[in-house]
């Protein structure tokens, strides 16, 4: 688009408005609302359409997040520029310090580029004045706040895109050349628009002028289905997608669907509470819980999403009228496997295999003889999952396993080992759990139980169901469940079954397609399963539970 509009609006062709980042460690670092890291390749930019190789760095990655803490309160939200500290500006930093070498001078250069156009000299000092302004009367709203050189570093996973922060509206000034922030806004937006975007209604829009947080909430209980547009007039995409979004709450509201927009600038308490970090971001409810949440002026993202609530809010299943004294199908909640445990034992255990592979790692072997997970550092989850790692034989890791049963549960912890460890745990427990490696002997099936809790207590956080859900497309869960249902071990059986329980109560789409297409056969091999002969206390109600949560709401089981 940069390259097809430049010359009109510039009188220049330009190839590309870039974001970048830079890949170091195995992580991608850049500047969005704050100093931030995700996975390569999965930050709220998408795929990037360039890759450039800086080179080898000789920085220890140690030395490395030092840096990063001392240049952390140079970067944050309430610092961001658009032509003059933004993105580009953090990966130049970052470049110069691995390397020793700046990012390329097209990419660094190209707010210049646009100031030395006849529209950049007309706008620039409207936007130098209009960030001027978002700055002098910033609170941070969002959380991200300035810091001291001394404190740690502002890290955030997966933060979008970076967007000057909403704030109140100024008061109306005197002079004639200044521009207020929403018009600036809305000029911005109208520039940026994509081609063939829906004009703005005509008619006054439906969607509801959220004032406080209960009556959003409000809202959200007493309807199927909630929309939710969080949004500042000052910020350019959200004025671009606010007509599109309005046009969508006069076609598809109704008794059952409600549209809502939350102005970030005068309603901060709601955007505090609902964890608001960009704008605009897009909340999507349906029967009271979050169904999806996303960034950005991304209008095929936001009708998609709509026509999918509106289709369910439209074919409500029978069987959610339906009052159970027991069973909640609603409820979303974890079981947690903490479980019966013997710490000395586990303890004796850890030591013997850290004696054999972790010889060199003092504090590691320190911390196990106490075991507290409220000592856990980022270095003693990276050392305890390297030692993972270097066991050879599946029985080493039941101690390990055991442990990590219980540190998943942190979320500190279960957060460092998804972004840094992921691979580890796939490769040294989990694939081996699905490709039936653990179901031999009744020691190895002991290891399994241990796969199968740690498994279920990474549904506790968002971040680490994700990462479930994303294995194999969603395929992983089922497989490993219809993989270890064969043994004759209640107590492999009760964990299995937990697990289907908590793949079926929090299955995303991709998922819940898998479950409901094979309803039939996941429900008799649970019913096989309730035949063996189990001292567990609720063995039974779980495998109840499991089956009542199959056939809710699932349209294809014939066993209804």
């Amino acid at each position: 688009m940069a390259r097809q509009l430049s010359p009109a609006l510039l009188g220049k062709t330009i190839e590309g408005i870039w974001h970048t980042g830079v890949v170091v460690y195995g992580m991608e670092y850049y500047f969005g609302g704050g100093i931030c890291y995700d996975f390569p390749k999965r930050t709220p930019y998408g795929t990037p359409v360039q890759e450039l190789d800086l080179g080898i760095t000789e920085i220890p990655k140690d030395v490395f997040d030092d840096f990063l803490r001392d240049l952390s309160p140079s970067f944050t939200d309430t610092n961001y520029h658009v032509l003059k500290h933004n993105c580009n500006h953090f990966t130049n930093e970052v470049a110069q310090f691995l390397v020793g070498e700046p990012i390329p001078s097209y990419i660094v250069n190209l707010p210049e580029d646009f100031l030395s156009t006849p529209l950049g000299s007309t706008l620039g000092p409207i936007i130098d004045a209009f960030m001027v302004g978002i700055q002098q009367q910033s609170n941070p709203v969002f959380g991200n706040q300035r810091q001291a050189p001394n404190q740690t570093p502002t890290y955030h996973q997966s933060q979008p895109n970076p967007q000057p922060q909403p704030q109140p509206q100024p008061q109306p000034q005197s002079q004639s050349n200044q521009m207020d922030p929403s018009q600036l806004a809305s000029m911005l937006g109208n520039m940026m628009g994509n081609q063939g975007s829906q004009p703005a209604s005509s008619t006054q829009s439906p969607a509801i002028e959220v004032s406080n947080n209960a009556q959003l909430d409000g809202i959200i209980k007493a309807n199927m289905g909630t929309v939710i547009d969080f949004w500042s007039p000052t910020c350019p995409p959200c004025m671009r997608i606010k007509p599109f979004f309005a046009n969508l709450a006069s076609q598809f509201s109704n008794e059952k669907l409600k549209f809502c927009t939350v102005n970030t600038a005068v309603v901060r308490d709601v955007a505090q509470i609902h964890n608001i970090t960009a704008i605009p971001t897009f909340e999507i409810y349906f029967q009271g819980e979050l169904m999806s949440r996303f960034q950005g002026a991304d209008q095929t993202r936001l009708s998609m999403e709509v026509e999918t609530l509106a289709s369910l809010v439209q074919s409500q299943h029978p069987h959610f009228d339906i009052h159970f004294k027991e069973f909640d199908p609603h409820k979303r909640e974890t079981i947690i496997n903490a479980g019966q445990t013997s710490k000395p034992a586990m303890i004796k255990a850890l030591l013997a295999v850290a004696s054999k592979y972790a010889d060199n790692k003092e504090a590691l072997k320190n911390w196990i003889q106490t075991f507290d997970l409220s000592q856990m550092t980022n270095p003693l989850v990276d050392d305890f999952l390297d030692f993972l790692n270097n066991t050879k034989l599946l029985m080493e890791r039941i101690g390990i396993a055991d442990a990590l049963r219980l540190i998943v549960l942190e979320k500190e912890p279960c957060e460092r080992i998804i972004l840094k460890h992921w691979k580890i745990l796939e490769e040294k427990l989990l694939i081996p759990a699905r490709n039936g490696e653990l179901n031999q002997d009744l020691k190895k099936q002991n290891l399994l139980v241990l796969v199968l809790r740690i498994i279920v207590n990474l549904f506790k956080f968002p971040f680490s169901r994700n990462m479930l859900f994303g294995m194999e497309n969603g395929k992983f869960l089922v497989c490993l469940y219809q993989n270890v249902i064969s043994t004759t071990n209640s107590k492999v059986l009760l964990a299995a079954n937990h697990l289907l329980y908590h793949s079926r109560l929090f299955a995303n789409e991709d998922l819940l397609k898998i479950i409901h297409s094979q309803s039939d056969q996941l429900i008799n091999a649970v019913i096989k399963t309730t035949k063996e002969e189990s001292k567990e206390n609720d063995y039974e109600y779980r495998a109840l539970a499991t089956i009542g949560l199959i056939l809710f709401e699932n349209p294809h089981c014939s066993m209804l």
